[in-house]
């Protein structure tokens, strides 16, 4: 065999060099091990990035829908209370034998104010129907295009029909019955935003009878999410609007009735991952609009993308390196083969061969090998634990930009109830910035004082044992912004377990504005809004609470009532504004000579009624008189002119039988001695007998 080092070698493929088989040879133990590896790798990663990006958006669902749910207890409330106005049973012929009604007529005018005033004040309200209980229509309200209101028009944007009404009647139980609908669907920016409409009905009652029916059709705005689209789908499986591709949604998407049955957030889908979040409930039970969200993973196949670019392209460096490797020592590697080449062959044709001792270079070879495979394992880990780094630090930026961009207030507190997190909406609401409220207490910066105590008490609990008093609920409390301003929140808390200790992340929306419109319903639904006394419905609960509480202690009761005498001709010959003036006057005089705490109430027109207790029938009749006087020396003034007037006020004035007497009987004995004061020529007080 020839020792010419220049000797080709030539192997099975005629033609090609020992070079080309160094470089397969190298390349196959060396290279492609480790891009098999990064694959690996990139698929673990890839799962775990679905993973949170699935639940990111399962959060952000329930982050957008929420607002919706709050206008919508809001105006739920609001249809609760103008539905069962005094007036509306008048509408519908009830009533008229009490004391105080007005005729149907009246009452139309008297109703068309209110809800006026209503349509003014809350420009969400489209119209509103009152219909008997045969599904008749007796009057109807809407708001025209030019803002105007339109009295039993058939105008209106949603004309109701004999059949429609039917259908909406018969499913109105004893609730407050909610039908939303999609009225339209525009292209946005962000995709398709729906217009949605809420139908609310109710039962009128009177007397424990149902009379009626009242509907109305609230607007509740464009609701825009930041996602293609959004499947509006109600709780038995049915769409809010018709799809073409299914009657239910339980055919389209699997899994999603087991998840509607438990009530809760949650996600269902195989191929195409959907989150979905209830909307509303009714508190009867019913069904409930649910709200669905394809979740695209567009983060994730973005990252995906990015990391399969690096990894070719490393792949791509690491092989012309290699090239270039074994080009630059082809000479003494092909030198090295020939020789390895030449040993073989003497020794399978018996050559006599020069004996080495290689116990040396065995050992080193074998201890090259070892730190050569140590190396390599040292960079697979730091390749893994740099592209963990990357994902964290992407899922950090994600969370952050998603809690930066929600109107509620997000905040994460430690064990120690100190800040950790405030986002800018939590800013803006309690007037600290990140770096002012980070590390303070909750205790001394955003809950009152008088609250301290019981924030306490829950929150070590909970810290210490990871209890739930408070976990997965939504409830309302006063909180304190920088300014020492305290504020009513609806407040949403959750738990985090991490580094051996229990934390609590929370969601806050500023609910003053709702509480103001409560409160302002609360009063039109309580007081008569021309001389601010309480109106007749309020009457008959205060006084039906004051009788029995006079029956438990043994106090006498009175029951006054009043009718201002000729107040139809003040009307005709001075104009209504004047006898409104005349109305407030007489109010002003009862409240002056009643105590704080007698009742006292405008029950009908001019009527008015008193409950006066623990006094003596001397002392009432009395009190009554001094009314009477008052009132018939008072003088008005017209346009800067003294009206002379003989203003005067019958009076009939009825002692309670506490045992036996309800506020029914006891009207109707202080009305009986009022005409009785009538009979006897106006303008006196007469005590029923």
């Amino acid at each position: 065999m020839s020792n010419d080092p220049k000797k080709k070698f030539k192997g099975p493929y005629k033609g090609l060099s020992l070079n080309v088989y160094l470089f397969l040879f190298f390349l196959l133990i060396g290279i492609f091990p480790l891009i098999f590896q990064a694959f690996l790798d990139v698929n673990s990663i890839k799962k775990h990035l679905l993973e949170l990006e699935t639940e990111y958006d399962s959060v952000l669902l329930q982050l957008q829908t929420s607002p919706l749910e709050s206008r919508i207890d809001t105006y739920s409330e609001l249809v609760k209370f103008v539905s069962q106005l005094p007036a509306v049973a008048e509408i519908l012929d009830r009533g008229q034998e009490r004391a105080g009604s007005v005729e149907r007529d009246v009452a139309f005018k008297r109703y068309k104010g209110v809800i006026t005033r209503a349509f003014k004040k809350y420009p969400d309200i489209i119209n509103i129907h009152i219909h008997d209980a045969a599904g008749e229509e007796l009057l109807s309200i809407s708001r025209q295009a030019d803002q105007n209101f339109s009295i039993n028009s058939e105008s209106t944007e949603l004309p109701y029909n004999k059949e429609l009404t039917l259908k909406i009647i018969s499913m109105v139980n004893d609730d407050l019955l909610i039908i939303p609908y999609i009225k339209e669907s525009v292209e946005g920016y962000y995709g398709v935003n729906h217009s949605l409409l809420l139908r609310m009905a109710i039962p009128i009652i009177f007397d424990g009878e149902k009379i009626g029916y009242y509907i109305s059709d609230i607007d509740i705005g464009i609701l825009s999410l930041s996602f293609p689209s959004v499947k509006w789908v109600f709780s038995d499986g049915s769409f809010l609007t018709p799809n073409p591709a299914a009657d239910s949604a339980f055919e389209l998407f699997p899994g999603l009735e087991k998840l509607f049955q438990t009530g809760e957030s949650g996600v269902c889908g195989d191929s195409l991952k959907i989150a979905w979040s209830p909307l509303y409930s009714s508190e009867e039970g019913g069904l409930v609009l649910w709200a669905g969200m394809d979740i695209r993973y567009e983060f994730v196949h973005h990252s995906t993308e990015q990391i399969f670019t690096r990894l070719i392209v490393v792949s791509s460096v690491l092989g012309g390196l290699s090239f270039i490797l074994i080009f630059a020592f082809a000479t003494q590697m092909r030198r090295f083969f020939l020789a390895l080449l030449e040993s073989l062959g003497k020794i399978i044709l018996h050559e006599d061969i020069p004996v080495y001792n290689g116990s040396n270079v065995a050992e080193l070879n074998h201890f090259m090998a070892q730190m050569q495979a140590l190396g390599e394992e040292h960079k697979r880990l730091e390749d893994k634990n740099k592209a963990a780094n990357e994902s964290l630090r992407k899922s950090e930026w994600l969370l952050h930009t998603m809690a930066n961009a929600v109107q509620s207030a997000i905040f994460l507190v430690d064990n120690q109830a100190r800040f950790v997190y405030f986002n800018p909406a939590a800013e803006r609401m309690f007037g600290y910035s990140r770096a002012e409220i980070k590390n303070k207490s909750i205790y001394e910066t955003v809950i009152p004082k008088k609250d301290c105590s019981i924030v306490k008490e829950k929150f070590s609990a909970f810290f210490k044992e990871g209890g739930d008093l408070l976990l997965d609920n939504t409830f309302e409390m006063n909180a304190l912004n920088k300014d020492g301003n305290i504020f009513p929140i609806e407040l949403r808390v959750g738990s985090i377990y991490r580094d051996g200790a229990w934390r609590v992340v929370g969601s806050a929306i500023d609910i003053s504005a709702r509480k103001r419109r409560e409160e302002t319903l609360t009063k039109m639904a309580e007081t008569d809004p021309l001389t601010g006394v309480n109106n007749r419905r309020n009457f008959m609960i205060l006084a039906g609470q004051e009788i029995k509480k006079c029956r438990r202690y043994r106090k006498s009761v009175h029951f006054l009532m009043f009718d201002l005498d000729f107040f139809k001709s003040i009307n005709d010959s001075l104009g209504h504004a004047f006898g409104d003036k005349v109305l407030k006057c007489f109010s002003d005089i009862c409240v002056a000579s009643l105590r704080g705490a007698d009742i006292f109430a405008r029950i009908g027109g001019e009527e008015f009624a008193s409950v006066l207790v623990d006094l003596d029938t001397s002392i009432v009749l009395k009190v009554a008189e001094r009314i009477r006087t008052t009132f018939h020396d008072s003088q008005l003034e017209d346009e800067g002119t003294i009206v002379d007037l003989q203003l005067s006020v019958s009076i009939g004035v009825a002692e309670v039988n506490i045992m036996t007497d309800d506020v029914e009987s006891a009207l109707k004995n202080a009305d009986h001695a009022l005409y009785t004061a009538k009979d006897q020529g106006r303008n006196c007080v007469v005590l029923y007998s």
